[in-house]
């Protein structure tokens, strides 16, 4: 061993024993030697000299647990420097820290400072590391001297400081890193990647901004545009350690198959993302062909360069044969997009066209430059400008979403305002309509007073027909109308409704030709829809003919259209009126009377009806109107067929009734059916009262809740009930009665002034019975109420000869179902017991006594007594049958008699001969 080594070793013992500072051995050129921290804390300020006074023994503190900001730490070490190794120059690399300050023991027996760190900037770095970093010439060092170090914490690098490993390096000349050219260098590629780095991650939120778009819009040119960006992203990410060192691990060579293939599929999926959101296909029909066979060509090539390069990846001139591709497509695209912006200036032609024109630049820097590098800022720019465009239209759509749902609440609104403004309106025009059709129907009338009552009911129809425009109107508006096609003849349909203008054309001496196709074609329509256009059009046409002028009307199918034109002689209409005719509340002539809804009623049914309407005109001649209605099932969404029959009994007149009459009490006549009247309507509810109460026993309620009292209290044979009443309406009340075990077999009729059928469907699904409309004939409902009364006692007739228990559950509603099956349950068990009695019945039931009285009553026509009775005779006739030995005295008592006498005389009422000859 040589003798330095040894007094190398000596010192180093030596100074371990004399202190707990460490001492660092330089033994090595060029090779960094790492050192703990030994700190001495203070919250004071102290100088090297007061340091210096400390023992060297209080610098005990290694890895400090509760650092602070604003607290001075000194720490300290020595040098061993071997006497072989003579370094001209010294670095210390601190850990990164907001200011250090090295003192440096001179051999004149000072100390001189050396201060580094973030705060306090010498020089222009290539790294954070390099802010806390010290380069001392040694040649005026004290190595047998302590170092010191101050560092006071003043953010987290500080904090961080405190705990983290040092190390210095010894140097026998001035380091590379410190050579001006070399520093020159490095800091130029530094800013290079900081900003290849920033415009990658600009472009890799970009992707994901689109992808998000897409996630959320589904539409699909911000996928394509996604994916545009994601191969971007990945052709230029394999010039960064990150990206090399995840495609090396894999394949040593992925990394060039991803660049080739990266920089293509960025190129394919920016021509899809121009062909989608141009939409070509829509704006440039005749491009869209070419368009496509270009996409398919590229296509084409990529998986013929694939194979060349995979074949053969040393291929001389594949780098050529891709550059040049990429720019003829570049050129062919710009080329596509320049026409289609010529073509028509859209907004989004421009933007592509824009976006094309910046990425054909940068490809034509990148050969001038031979910089590849270049295209990527143009890519962060045309990005940039299409998010903005993005993001303006996503502001504009979004305050437009704003627009429409304030329009959605504002239509909704005005559709229940029409709808309750059609029931208040329908309620008063019945009032006024029955009182006058009972008078025209008297033939005592005079003519005078015909006429006149003729006239108040021509506008009350009319009154009512513009209510429904209005209410029709406001359900488009709302899109609360929707579309009910079935199948079925139009041609039928169109006859009947052209037909029955024939009296109105002989009236006004007018010509009137119906040229209407006879076939017996089916097709797909809605015939309310159908209805009101053709008669709205034939009102127009009435009302604008003059005295012996012509009315023509033809209807015919071609290629599954249905035209219909509806013409007539006349003023006609101006030219400049004929943009206006279909708008609401237009009229042509302000001194002719007509509400100026009807012709844009029909235009709004027609676009309903995904149909067309044109209107020609020559002025002081002829009007025509032409419509083209779709009559294949194709064309209508499943939604929009109709697959339930419409309503036979919609009744849209004002017909007969009675007038009102002060309101009854409830007074209850054995012998009649009840019929229980809810109607909130004090007129309304007296005139019903007057029409049955000679037939049946009338009790009232005012409103919903109080129908549902009286139901459960009274047990009705039958209910007629308003649909429009406070507290609970008539959906609520059929809902909770039919849902009743007490009241589900009462038969219900709602009574309504909202049309449409939607509210009939849901009045019918909730379980009423029958539905009829306001004003109503009074005929007819009273035809209803004896038809469902019937019904009940034809149900009645079906099962008196055999036991109720055997009856179809399609003849009854599944809770009368099941409450007959309680009985059966009871019957079961007790009917044999002949101290069973309707009162044990009703112990084993829920309902009282009366509503079960009602009940059976409705459902067999037999009071319970009869009931039981009954059905134990039918047990009786089973007896006999299964043994015909049996005594009849046993067969009496078995089934539940007291007296054989009595069962015997029952038995020969119910099936016309004894027990004995039943046998």
């Amino acid at each position: 061993m040589k003798v330095p080594n040894i007094l190398l070793t000596f010192l180093i013992l030596s100074s371990i024993i004399i202190c707990n500072s460490q001492s660092i051995v330089i033994d090595s050129i060029n090779v960094p030697k790492s050192f703990e921290n030994h700190y001495y804390s203070t919250n004071k300020e102290i100088s090297v000299d007061d340091v210096l006074k400390i023992n060297l023994q209080d610098f005990s503190d290694k890895d400090i647990k509760n650092i602070k900001i604003g607290t001075s730490y000194w720490n300290t070490f020595t040098f061993i420097v071997d006497l072989d190794i003579q370094p001209d120059y010294i670095e210390f690399n601190f850990a990164v820290t907001d200011k250090i300050t090295l003192y440096v023991p001179q051999k004149n027996g000072i100390y001189k400072h050396f201060i580094s760190g973030l705060s306090y900037p010498t020089k222009k770095i290539v790294s954070l590391q390099e802010s806390s970093k010290a380069l001392i010439k040694t040649e005026n060092i004290d190595f047998s001297k302590p170092f010191f170090t101050h560092n006071k914490p003043m953010t987290i690098y500080g904090l961080q400081s405190i705990n983290s490993q040092n190390n210095v390096i010894a140097y026998n000349e001035k380091p590379l890193s410190e050579n001006s050219e070399f520093r020159k260098n490095l800091l130029d590629n530094v800013t290079y990647d900081f900003l290849f780095f920033l415009l990658i991650g600009m472009i890799m939120i970009s992707f994901i901004f689109m992808l998000l778009h897409y996630l959320i819009m589904r539409k699909v040119y911000f996928l394509s545009y996604a994916l545009y960006l994601f191969f971007l992203v990945f052709n230029y990410g394999y010039r960064t350690p990150f990206f090399y060192n995840f495609y090396s691990e894999i394949h040593p060579n992925l990394y060039f198959y991803l660049n080739q293939n990266c920089q293509m599929l960025a190129n394919l999926s920016y021509m899809f993302f121009a062909k989608q959101f141009i939409d070509i296909k829509q704006y440039y029909p005749k491009l869209n062909p070419l368009y496509n066979f270009a996409i398919y060509l590229f296509i084409t090539f990529i998986v013929i360069y694939n194979i060349i390069i995979i074949s053969n990846p040393f291929y001389a001139y594949h780098e050529d044969i891709m550059k040049t591709s990429v720019y003829i497509l570049s050129l062919i695209s710009l080329a596509f997009v320049v026409y289609m912006f010529v073509k028509r200036k859209l907004t989004y032609t421009a933007i592509i066209f824009i976006g094309s024109m910046m990425l054909l630049i940068g490809y034509v820097l990148c050969i001038i430059l031979n910089n590849f590098f270049i295209l990527v800022p143009l890519v962060v720019i045309e990005t940039t400008l299409f998010m903005s465009v993005i993001s303006y239209l996503d502001l504009r759509n979004f305050k437009k979403a704003l627009e429409n749902d304030k329009l959605r609440q504002i239509n909704e609104f005005k559709s229940k305002f029409f709808s309750n403004i059609s029931h208040e309106f329908r309620t008063p025009l019945t009032l006024i309509s029955v009182p006058i059709q009972e008078k025209l129907e008297e033939t005592k009338l005079s003519k005078k007073d015909r006429t006149n009552f003729e006239m108040i009911h021509r506008n009350n129809v009319r009154l009512l027909n513009l209510v429904d425009q209005l209410l029709d109107l406001s359900k488009i508006e709302a899109r609360n109308l929707k579309l009910k096609v079935k199948e079925g003849n139009i041609f039928e349909l169109l006859s009947s409704i052209a037909y029955s203008f024939t009296n109105l054309a002989s009236k006004k001496e007018l010509i009137y030709k119906i040229n209407i196709d006879r076939k017996e074609n089916t097709a797909w329509f809605d015939g309310d829809v159908v209805e009101k256009i053709t008669i709205n059009l034939l009102s127009n046409a009435f009302k604008n003919t003059p005295k012996n002028g012509t009315i023509l009307i033809i209807a015919f199918i071609e290629e599954d259209l249905l035209n219909l034109e509806i013409k007539n002689t006349g003023k006609g209409i101006p030219k400049e009126q004929q943009v206006k005719v279909f708008e609401r509340f237009h009229q042509v002539n302000e001194n002719q009377e007509g509400s100026g809804i009807g012709l844009s009623l029909v235009k709004e049914l027609v676009n309903l009806n995904k149909g067309s309407i044109s209107l020609d005109s020559k002025p002081d001649e002829w009007t025509s109107f032409n419509i083209q209605l779709p009559t294949n099932k194709g064309s209508f969404a499943n939604s929009e067929i109709n697959t339930k029959p419409q309503n036979k009994n919609k009744n849209h007149n004002l017909i007969n009734s009675f007038p009102a009459k002060e309101k009854a009490k409830n007074e209850i006549i054995k012998e009649l059916p009840i019929l229980l009247i809810v109607e909130d309507n004090l007129e309304l509810s007296n005139l019903l009262k007057s029409t049955f109460e000679t037939n049946h026993n009338v009790i009232i309620a005012e409103n919903g809740q109080k129908g549902i009292e009286l139901a459960l209290e009274q047990i009705p044979d039958i209910i007629i009930s308003d649909i429009m009443m406070p507290i609970k309406n008539g959906i609520a009340l059929v809902n909770e009665l039919k849902n009743d075990e007490c009241t589900s077999h009462i038969p219900i009729i709602l009574l309504t002034a909202k049309v449409g059928e939607e509210n009939e469907l849901t009045g019918i699904e909730t379980g009423a019975d029958d539905y009829i409309y306001k004003p109503f004939s009074k005929k007819i409902l009273i035809a209803k109420v004896k038809n469902l009364l019937e019904s009940r006692q034809k149900l009645q007739e079906k099962y008196s000869g055999v036991s109720i228990f055997k009856v179809n559950p399609l003849d009854i509603s599944p809770i009368d179902n099941e409450f007959l099956k309680k009985i059966e349950v009871v019957f079961n068990e007790k009917l044999t017991d002949s101290s069973f009695n309707v009162k044990e019945l009703s112990k084993h039931l829920s309902p009282s006594l009366r509503t079960i009285e009602r009940k059976l009553k409705a459902l067999t026509g037999l009071t319970p007594v009869e009931f039981i009775e009954s059905h134990r005779l039918e047990l009786a006739a089973q007896l006999l049958k299964r043994d015909p030995k049996i005594r009849i005295q046993e067969v009496a008592y078995d089934a539940g008699f007291n007296s054989p006498s009595y069962f015997s005389e029952r038995f020969k009422e119910k099936y016309g001969c004894s027990p004995t000859d039943f046998k």
